[in-house]
């Protein structure tokens, strides 16, 4: 299907949903939300949250550097890609990651969006650490627990390859 979505909801929420949607076309809200109108909502300042709104076009017009990033990956021999965060700085890459898959020639990616030792342990066992491209995701750049995950991977990775060369990738 092309330019659509399917989805199956249950009966009721499915009505409550076409409703909305209808509103929503009725009243112009999908091109009022594209135009940044603040009074979609409270009128105050929720028009500064839209930036989201025009990434794809931000992207696009930059792909110079996403391409150049991913021949890197791939020229250094990255096998895995392990993305570590937390809450919304690892659900989209989840998302993503749930919906395209794996490419052939290109890191498999794993999220780590827990500081549970079965699950870390479940993630480095699927990994070859020598050739694991590690992510740290934040939003912040303080947030506790991937910060724990990047010491834990970064003493692990340091095992594996030893301190010289570790010190010589994060350079």
């Amino acid at each position: 299907m092309l330019d659509g979505q399917r989805n199956t909801l249950p009966p009721d929420l499915a009505a409550k949903v076409r409703d909305v949607v209808a509103d929503w076309q009725r009243t112009g809200r999908a091109r009022r939300l594209w135009a940044h109108d603040k009074t979609l909502w409270t009128g105050h300042d929720e028009d500064r949250w839209l930036g989201w709104l025009g990434i794809t076009d931000d992207q696009l017009a930059h792909l110079t550097p996403l391409r150049d990033l991913a021949r890197d990956v791939t020229a250094a021999g990255f096998s895995h890609a392990v993305l570590l965060g937390m809450g919304g700085s690892s659900l989209c890459p989840q998302v993503l990651r749930e919906i395209f898959g794996t490419t052939s020639g290109f890191p498999d990616l794993y999220v780590l969006d827990s500081t549970d030792p079965a699950q870390i342990a479940s993630v480095e066992s699927a990994i070859d650490l020598r050739r694991t491209l590690f992510i740290v995701s934040s939003k912040s750049g303080t947030t506790l627990e991937p910060n724990i995950l990047f010491q834990y991977f970064k003493a692990r990775v340091s095992q594996a390859i030893g301190e010289a060369d570790l010190i010589r990738l994060l350079a």
